[in-house]
This record gives structure tokens, C-alpha cells and sequence, in this order.
């Protein structure tokens, strides 16, 4: 019996070293803490009163370049998690992660008007 816990524990000593959980927990983590900056910079202009906060397009741009970024470092997250949070947020069903284009500059992006445009 002792042995036997012996080589199930180093199975799965193993198996969490394979895996790499640690490593990847801490890039999540990384990743959660970056998207709150950006979230915080949206609301810091938001709080501004209008007059104050000058014209969009920089602000904008900037929001952009910085989702665009933590879009290619961040690491992607599972299916399981995109469907939770669909049902959660009363997605479509056929809804699936954005996979292409996340910090793609040659992707193609949808104006307001609804014509495509090369980015």
C-alpha cells in the first residue's frame, strides 16, 4: 500500500511538472493584472468630465494599442472557459473565442458602416 502511494505521488509530481500549472497560472495572473490597468486607464477617462477629456481618437488609439499587445502575450484561455462565459452573457450559442486577428495588424477590422477595412 505504502509503495503504492509512493509511485501515485510521483506520477503525479510528474505530471503537474509536465503540465506546467504553476507557469501557467502565473502568466494568467500576469495577464488579469494587465487587462485591470487598461480597464482602470478607460475608467480614469471616462471619470473625466467631458470638457476635459479631449479629442477620442488618441485615447482610442492608445486603448487599442494596449489590447492589441496583451492580446498576443497573453495566453489564450479554454473552451470550457468561452462557453461558460457565453451562457453566462447570453451569447449565441454557435459564439466561439476570437481566435484571429487578436493583435493582428494586417487582420481585417469591421468599420460602423459595416464595410471591412484593412487595418
Amino acid at each position: 500500500m505504502v509503495g503504492l502511494v509512493s509511485v501515485l505521488t510521483a506520477l503525479l509530481a510528474s505530471l503537474q511538472t509536465f503540465l506546467r500549472y504553476a507557469e501557467r497560472a502565473e502568466k494568467h495572473r500576469v495577464a488579469a493584472a494587465l487587462y485591470s490597468d487598461l480597464r482602470r486607464e478607460m475608467e480614469e477617462v471616462r471619470a473625466l468630465p467631458v470638457e476635459d477629456r479631449g479629442p477620442a481618437k488618441p485615447h482610442l488609439d492608445h486603448l487599442r494599442d494596449g489590447m492589441d499587445r496583451l492580446g498576443k502575450e497573453s495566453p489564450e484561455i479554454g473552451e470550457w472557459a468561452w462557453v461558460t462565459v457565453s451562457r453566462r452573457f447570453g451569447l449565441p450559442s454557435g459564439a466561439s473565442p476570437p481566435r484571429t486577428g487578436v493583435g493582428d495588424p494586417d487582420a481585417r477590422r469591421t468599420t460602423a458602416a459595416g464595410a471591412a477595412t484593412r487595418a
